[in-house]
């Protein structure tokens, strides 16, 4: 039986399902790696054509494929315009008749009937899952 010695090292490598499809033919895009998968063509018959998918890798040691999430959630960012200006007021009616002048120094968020002036944005990150690869791993029994 064949078997891999006690060692003090750590021959290990710690990866995420995000990068697990960069030794493949592969595009990057939204912070990881998405594999081009295209149909190879078996058949063509009078009616019908046989194909089947394929993602070609290079170097790829397990043959497992770890899910990949996606979590989406939304931003909403309001514009804050600053108003200084003078305004002139009505007096109270403690204070008699007449009017004042106040100085305004306000933040002010752009209001309509049914919404406000924003920008919402739409973000979406990809969640992957962590898991670790020894360097050195063992060839498959063949059952005979």
């Amino acid at each position: 039986m064949k078997m891999i010695p006690h060692s003090d090292t750590r021959d290990i490598e710690a990866l995420s399902s995000i990068d697990q499809y960069k030794r493949f033919i592969a595009t990057y895009e939204r912070g990881g790696w998405a594999p081009i998968q295209f149909d190879y063509l078996d058949f063509i018959d009078c009616d019908h054509i046989e194909s089947h998918p394929v993602i070609i890798e290079f170097g790829d040691t397990i043959g497992y494929n770890f899910p990949i999430d996606e979590y989406e959630y939304y931003t909403d960012e309001y514009p804050i315009f600053n108003r200084q200006e003078t305004e002139t007021r009505l007096l109270s009616e403690c204070l008699g008749d007449g009017f004042y002048e106040a100085f305004v120094d306000e933040d002010n968020i752009v209001n309509f009937d049914d919404s406000a002036l924003a920008t919402r944005n739409k973000i979406i990150l990809k969640v992957g899952q962590d898991y670790y690869l020894a360097k050195k791993i063992l060839p498959p029994i063949e059952e005979e």
